[in-house]
């Protein structure tokens, strides 16, 4: 696979890359290789990624339901959208699994979609 690709943290809506020169691997464990180096992140990062989460809560928790629903419905159809993908990450992590795409029908996700009013 060459070189393992160095992971960052994400912490308010941005992926930022560490400063730690303090890395562990991920493994892929049906092969055993390095498939990522993940950060160890210093303690001002950790620290700040927290900072950053009390900041967001105020907001999210004053956020009206509805509008929680319909931000967790998005998620839901980018899950949706990138099933094809994220099946074979998942595939790729676990041994003994099968992407989707060798199955003979797709499939299709259990939940329905009430109409909300906005």
């Amino acid at each position: 696979m060459g070189e393992a690709k160095r992971l960052g943290f994400y912490a308010n809506g941005e992926h930022i890359v560490s400063k730690t020169e303090k890395y562990m691997d991920a493994y892929n464990p049906s092969t055993g290789e390095v498939i990522a180096k993940v950060p160890c992140c210093t303690e001002e990062e950790v620290e700040y990624a927290i900072a950053c989460a009390k900041q967001a809560y105020p907001g999210w928790s004053s956020t009206p339901v509805i509008k929680r629903v319909q931000i967790l419905y998005k998620l839901r159809d980018l899950l949706v959208e990138h099933m094809d993908e994220l099946t074979y990450l998942v595939a790729y992590e676990r041994p003994g699994r099968r992407p989707r795409e060798t199955c003979s029908r797709p499939r299709r996700p259990r939940s329905r979609r009430f109409p909300l009013r906005p």
